[in-house]
């Protein structure tokens, strides 16, 4: 038996079982006793599964009332509620860390939204001096800061989760 498969394995309690239960039909039946008469390991095998079901059929039958199935319930019951109300408790909590969250990302693009203007004027403050004091062209003093933060804008628009 060792060298079958998982699923030969299953497949052959399989039949053993339904040897024993007398559910195969006759064909088959015959087949699982030729196998018997030949094959010792296979005969062992059927054996022990037989003294496997003998021996659950020494065992006393166990009954249950209508009382065990009222306190598995109420186990169950008070296992979901239990659930529920830790669920519940946690739930501001979750709220609070979520709202915290928000409030954070909100800081974070308010900030950088100040650090990009802070960043612009200073662009067209240091454009206009090179301007004014190193004869930097005017026309291009002025559009220089305009022009890269054009692009700053369009490639935060297109990022930007929508």
């Amino acid at each position: 038996m060792n060298h079958l498969s998982s699923n030969d394995r299953d497949r052959r309690l399989e039949q053993i079982v339904a040897y024993l239960d007398g559910e195969l039909s006759p064909a088959e039946a015959l087949q699982v006793e030729h196998q018997l008469a030949e094959d010792d390991l296979f005969r062992q095998e059927v054996a022990g599964i037989e003294r496997a079901w003998s021996a659950l059929d020494i065992l006393p039958n166990a009954t249950v009332d209508d009382r065990f199935a009222q306190t598995t319930m109420e186990l169950v019951v008070g296992a979901a509620r239990e659930d529920v109300l830790e669920k519940t408790r946690a739930l501001p909590v979750m709220r609070r860390r979520n709202l915290l969250g928000k409030l954070l990302i909100l800081a974070t693009a308010m900030a950088l939204g100040v650090l990009l203007v802070l960043l612009y004027i200073f662009a067209m403050q240091l454009t206009t001096v090179a301007a004014t004091n190193a004869g930097f062209d005017p026309m291009a003093a002025v559009w220089l800061p305009n022009g890269v933060f054009l692009l700053v804008g369009v490639w935060i628009y297109r990022t930007a989760p929508k």
